[in-house]
Parts: C-alpha cells; structure tokens; sequence
C-alpha cells in the first residue's frame, strides 16, 4: 500500500498557525496506535518493519508511523533491537523522528543497570524534543516522559501483566509527573 494513500484520510487543522504537521494534537485528547500485520511475518515468521495507523478517538487515521531498522537486528534481536521511527502527516511529511538504541536485557546488563529502554524524540529531526526512559517494574509497563531539557512532564504506566505479544492490546494511563504513583 502507497503510504500516501494510507495517510490520506486524516482530518484536517482548523487553520491553526503551526504548519510542523502537529497543530491536530491540540485537538484531541486520546490517539490509538494499530501496527499493520504484515503477511510475510504471519506466513514465516521473517520480522519485517513494522507499520503502524495512528487514529483519533472516531476512527479516523491522523498519522502514520514507520520502522526503520536492519533485518539483522530484527531477525537476532526482536524486540530489543535498536530502531528508528518516522512520524508522517497526512501529506507524508515526517513530523517527528524517534530513535532507541539496542539496549541488553539479560540479568547481567540489569545488575549494571544498562538494561531498561530509552528513546530520543525529534521534531522536526534534528531537533530534540524530549525523551522516554523505561522504569522498572516487574509487572506494568512503565516509563518517564522528559521534555528537551530533561524536566520530567509526565509518566506513562501500563496495564497489569500486559502481555502484547500475544496478540492483546496494551492500554497506558498517561499522568502529570505530580500524579503518577
């Protein structure tokens, strides 16, 4: 599928003043993301970049996201190899740019405290916006959203004993930092 015409639907700005393809987040106030299956993973199990409809509370698609990442590192290390992430709007203009790095899970990288996820967001590329740090908790998913200069602005925690890959969705609570528990 052509990424433009997958975007195409997206609803349009109320004419705000921003022209960076994000002034539509300041209207809503919840996003649903839904990866796109991809046949060659369901048939051989061959892990492809991932692609993702990103949708408003109606069910009308507002962005779309793309992995980008070497086939090595998704056959060898699924889902902590290191990856990009474009951001595109409607037009198919990326409007943010998420890099993580590949980050150890095993014991002995926990003990050396090097094993919890980060990722660095751009808007536009280049230019640092904020960043996501994992928090460890053995059950929820949960993580720290930082803004560009490092202040902590709000955390993010997951279902309990989310389990994704099995096919469930994972539903996170978003809070101020002076909320989060």
């Amino acid at each position: 599928m052509d990424m433009k015409s997958a975007i195409s639907d997206q609803p349009r700005s109320n004419g705000a003043a921003r022209d960076d393809g994000l002034d539509y987040l300041s209207q809503v106030d919840q996003l649903l993301v839904h990866k796109q299956k991809e046949m060659l993973e369901i048939f051989t199990g061959w892990e492809t970049q991932n692609k993702y409809k990103i949708v408003n509370s109606m069910g009308q698609q507002v962005y779309f996201a793309v992995e980008v990442s070497g086939m090595w590192g998704r056959q060898c290390c699924d889902n902590i190899r290191s990856f990009a992430m474009k951001i595109l709007d409607t037009s198919g203009k990326e409007v943010i740019y998420m890099e993580r790095p590949l980050k150890c899970t095993s014991v002995m990288c926990c003990f050396c405290g090097n094993c919890l996820q980060e990722m660095k967001v751009y808007a536009p590329r280049g230019n640092l916006i904020g960043t996501i740090h994992e928090i460890f908790n053995p059950c929820k998913p949960k993580f720290v959203v930082n803004n560009g200069s490092n202040d902590e602005v709000f955390r993010l925690a997951g279902d309990a004993c989310a389990c994704a890959c099995i096919g469930g969705s994972v539903n996170f609570e978003v809070n101020y930092c002076h909320e989060f528990l």
